[in-house]
């Protein structure tokens, strides 16, 4: 007994000398602002020393080590970890189109330019750090060479070139890709490799990050990156040409990243899931947005991260939905168009007030990757969730026809901004919804994340599972949206979701829970609170006078009707080999499934 008091009055008192270390002396320096990196980068191009990744500080006695900070999602990583024994790494695919450029003579570049963007990728692991922390949490740090010459090297092992291979087609062999990077060729020296394929049909950058505190939204961050850098080396607008193609229901017709950052097969086991999963949702995580800066306020007070939420009551959220139910568009529909409509106008408005026209490339904020997390309904309902959007598609609203008309008032135009988002977008998610190449990519996640499987694993958990563990995870660290812990679990995601690997980000969530909306951000030390604030009550707004006036109304109009969706989704089933079981089956299942979704 006395042995047990005494070790528990120790542990309070290193945590006591923890904490007042860290209020001292772990907070870390005030940097100053990041310089624009010159192309291409000159050999004796220091590592940004901004750039620095979420929750993460430098050793003050080894300038090249990067330390885990504590706290936020520290429980969820180690786990994870133990889960998977270390083997939750994650993997991107991202599928693109580069008219008229040559993708062999800057993509590799474009790799040693995202390096330097997100250091994080040539670091080395180094583990067993803070050893006396070690029965709590499993330290390690990154050690990040600080040269050029060690960047080139980097570059050079960590990236290569597929050429094009005769009697397969593309997806095929960037399948075997995918399996090969996942089987041998990360370690800790190396923890992030890439492999660029210029196929017959589209390029694709394939990018494996093997340490656990990846996930899904870090590697998007990375992939868009990279895109970036390429945009950027290219002879040509790259993101211009892109945003010219036509749009279309296939893959790689959707501008300009497909992720599959959950790794999720290519089986249909269970259509009735499958079309569940697709359809508008009711209850869980509504569509997020990643911003990158526009106006930072700096603090010094790298590798932190802040929320903020704006609640909605029950009585306006069901307003918000019964008004956008009524005119043919989802909820999740609405507050993506919200989000994308107060993201425009506050930056309209601060280009018109400096007189600096809002620049087309400021539409890389509409193209991030939309993290949209499904629940399973019926029976399912409050398991482990499938991530559709990180694994499907982005939105992309164009800027042109969005400006002040002559003589409109702010509100006015707002409203009509809102309006054109939620006509442009909802297409987009239909056309997604009637793809069946990417429907079969999320199906199988129905089995792997729970429905089948007890929630505590059993035994060792397979690394290939590892891509689709989170939503057991969940079930084990017994996370419940809707329930009493809701916004324990809320603070939790939001941590979990936040900007990592790249830094300078802001996220927008949006969630719904026990009948209540809340607008949460998540935002680091590169923006400033007044501003954060700014972005939730525009939205709020947005979504509030919508109601006022009725919402959309030309355009609701346009929207495919419940019957029409059904229809699109038959035909679609009729361009992939099923057997005919299953084509009656996924016929008689549609009508069900969006029936239930309009509820």
């Amino acid at each position: 007994m006395a042995g047990n008091i005494f070790q528990t009055a120790s542990e309070i008192l290193f945590w006591i000398g923890f904490a007042l270390w860290y209020r001292f002396f772990g907070k870390g320096k005030k940097l100053p602002p990041l310089p624009p990196l010159p192309d291409p980068i000159p050999e004796d191009a220091p590592l940004s020393e901004e750039a620095k990744p979420f929750r993460f500080q430098r050793s003050p006695d080894n300038p090249n080590a990067l330390i885990r900070r504590l706290w936020g999602a520290e429980l969820f990583y180690w786990v994870f970890a133990k889960w998977t024994n270390n083997g939750a790494d994650t993997v991107c695919v991202m599928h693109f189109l580069a008219p008229g450029v040559d993708v062999r003579k800057y993509a590799r570049s474009a790799w040693l330019r995202t390096r330097y963007e997100a250091p994080l990728l040539g670091g080395k692991i180094v583990k067993g750090a803070l050893p006396k922390l070690a029965k709590h949490l499993p330290y390690w740090y990154y050690d990040v060479p600080r040269n050029y010459a060690d960047a080139s090297q980097w570059a050079e092992t960590t990236f290569q070139f597929v050429e094009q291979q005769e009697g397969k087609d593309d997806l095929q062999v960037i399948d075997e890709l995918r399996l090969d990077l996942l089987s041998t060729k990360v370690s800790d020296d190396y923890p992030a490799m890439c492999y660029v394929y210029v196929g017959k049909e589209r390029n694709t950058f394939i990018y494996h990050f093997g340490h656990f505190v990846s996930d899904g939204a870090s590697a998007m961050s990375v992939t868009n990156l990279f895109w970036q850098a390429l945009a950027d080396s290219a002879d040509v607008d790259l993101n211009e040409e892109v945003r010219n193609l036509p749009w279309g229901s296939e893959a790689e017709n959707l501008p300009p990243t497909v992720c599959d950052a959950m790794g999720l097969g290519p089986t249909v086991k269970d259509t009735q899931v499958m079309l569940q999963l697709v359809a508008p949702i009711v209850e869980g995580h509504l569509p997020s947005l990643t911003l990158l800066p526009q106006r930072t306020q700096r603090t010094g007070r790298d590798g932190t991260c802040t929320i903020m939420q704006l609640r909605m009551d029950q009585t306006e959220s069901k307003q918000i939905y019964s008004a956008m139910k009524a005119r043919g568009f989802a909820l999740s529909h609405a507050f993506d168009a919200a989000r994308h409509a107060a993201v425009y106008f506050i930056r309209a408005k601060e280009a018109e007030e400096t007189g600096k026209p809002l620049k087309p490339t400021h539409m890389v904020n509409f193209l991030s990757p939309i993290d949209c997390r499904r629940f399973f309904r019926g029976k399912h309902k409050g398991k482990p969730y499938v991530t559709v959007g990180t694994a499907a598609f982005n939105t992309e609203v164009p800027i042109a026809d969005l400006g002040r008309e002559p003589g409109q008032s702010d509100q006015d135009w707002q409203q009509a901004v809102f309006t054109k988002c939620l006509s442009v977008l909802a297409p987009q998610y239909l056309a997604a919804a009637n793809d069946w190449r990417l429907i079969k990519g999320v199906a199988g996640g129905a089995t792997l994340l729970g429905c089948e499987k007890p929630a505590e694993p059993q035994g060792k958990v397979d690394v290939s599972d590892a891509y689709t563990s989170i939503g057991l995870l969940e079930s084990k660290l017994k996370l419940d949206y809707v329930g009493k812990s809701g916004e324990k679990v809320l603070t939790f995601l939001d941590f979990t979701h936040s900007p990592r690997q790249t830094g300078n980000q802001m996220c927008l969530h949006s969630w719904n829970v026990r009948g209540e909306t809340i607008l949460s951000a998540n935002y680091n030390d590169c923006y400033d609170a007044e501003y954060t604030k700014m972005f939730l009550e525009t939205m709020a707004g947005v979504l509030r006078e919508a109601v006022r006036r009725g919402s959309a109304t030309d355009a609701a109009r346009e929207m495919a009707t419940p019957a029409e969706v059904g229809a699109a989704n038959i035909e679609a089933a009729k361009k992939v080999e099923l057997t005919p079981e299953t084509r009656q089956d996924i016929e008689q299942a549609a009508p069900v499934a969006l029936a239930e979704a309009a509820l």
